[in-house]
């Protein structure tokens, strides 16, 4: 506790969900119950128990003197740090009153970002511009691993999100598509290839894999939407108004391996408090942010600046299209420009449009009725 105390993240990671306990806020609920007056009278009558009545025992073996020892010495531990932890007193008992404020104000907050997500002004929003034949052709010009970036006109919750780029996806391609890109990389920990990894160690999202939709479109994108952590077919993911696909200047081991982290990620709620600091749920941009995570030395990573938005610190779909544009021509470059398809509201059409014109959208606003037509 005395360790934590002064840090926010980790607390964060202490209390978020565990999904193999069904339970959340571990962290606070252990440090209120040790303040408890209970508590300290408990461990004092425990130890002098212990002591008086216990210490001289004939059932004294070497496990119960290890276990004596050790109750000694956490207790001694406990009665020396007692003034370190009683200062912390007022600090645990507002984070205490804060959790139960949060949790109490969590579900309006839930609440007003799921129906501003699915709030459109206008009824051409209901359909992105990028047809079904476009995103099948942008497929031929795609690898797995491939950063999408999008954006949906008409939609309310543009509002609220920094920069004209509003979401952001990954691309992996079907399981087909997968074991021929990812077959220089196999034999790897005994399977033979990136399907049969799959099946071995994430049945679940081998099962997702497998199971196509009801046009018999295979998933072949993993994201985060108001339902969680998704895998969905290219068309259905592309079904916006402007897509950018950025590529990672990597290994195929290392995209592997991010697309293997993004796996693990699958079926996780969509995070309604957009925290960067856990990954019990995650929001659009989290998601590639904790594949493309730097873990060395296993894998190579694609560094990303935080920004702060409403006092969290995010890493946003604009974010990522700005690192692109900041490191653009030089050694450092740690994505590659490979497709853009831009939108025209007054023609109700997308096309494939250019880099120079990505770099632009950067300065285009965020409000839909706001954008230039394509020539003015």
């Amino acid at each position: 506790m005395v360790a934590v105390n002064n840090s926010e993240h980790k607390k964060k990671a202490l209390n978020q969900y565990f999904s193999e306990f069904g339970r959340e806020g571990i962290y606070n609920e252990m440090v209120l119950r040790f303040y408890e007056p209970k508590t300290r009278i408990r461990l004092s009558g425990a130890y002098y128990y212990q002591r008086f009545f216990i210490g001289e025992s004939p059932y004294r073996d070497s496990q119960f003197l290890l276990l004596r020892d050790k109750t000694y010495a956490s207790y001694k531990y406990l009665r020396a740090q007692f003034g370190t932890t009683v200062a912390s007193l007022p600090k645990v008992l507002s984070d205490g009153a804060e959790h139960t404020m949060f949790s109490a104000w969590f579900p309006v907050q839930k609440g007003v970002a799921t129906a501003m997500g699915r709030a459109i002004i206008s009824t051409r929003g209901k359909v992105g511009l990028v047809t079904t034949s476009q995103a099948l052709a942008m497929e031929e010009k795609l690898e797995p691993g491939d950063i999408m970036l999008q954006r949906r006109n008409w939609h309310i919750s543009n509002v609220g999100i920094p920069g004209f780029w509003t979401h952001s996806a990954l691309y992996t391609g079907d399981l087909k598509t997968m074991d021929e890109y990812f077959s220089s990389e196999f034999p790897y920990k005994g399977y033979e290839s990136f399907s049969a990894y799959v099946q071995g160690e994430m049945p679940v999202v081998h099962q997702a894999l497998s199971t196509s939709n009801k046009v018999g479109d295979f998933p072949a994108v993993i994201e985060a939407i108001e339902p969680g952590v998704v895998l969905q077919s290219l068309p259905v993911s592309a079904s916006a108004d402007y897509i950018v696909v950025l590529r990672p200047n990597l290994h195929k081991q290392d995209k592997m391996l991010a697309i293997l982290k993004a796996f693990a990620n699958f079926g996780k709620p969509y995070d309604f408090n957009f925290d960067f600091d856990t990954r019990d749920a995650l929001v659009c941009s989290e998601l590639v942010y904790d594949a493309y995570f730097e873990r060395l030395p296993e894998k190579k990573g694609v560094h990303m600046e935080t920004s702060v938005v409403n006092g969290r610190k995010i890493v946003s779909p604009y974010d990522i299209a700005t690192k692109y544009v900041a490191e653009q021509g030089t050694d450092t470059s740690e994505l590659q420009f490979i497709y853009f398809l831009q939108s025209d509201e007054s023609r109700d059409i997308a096309f494939v449009s250019t880099e120079s014109a990505f770099i632009e959208s950067l300065e285009w606003s965020k409000f839909s009725f706001m954008q230039k037509k394509v020539g003015e």
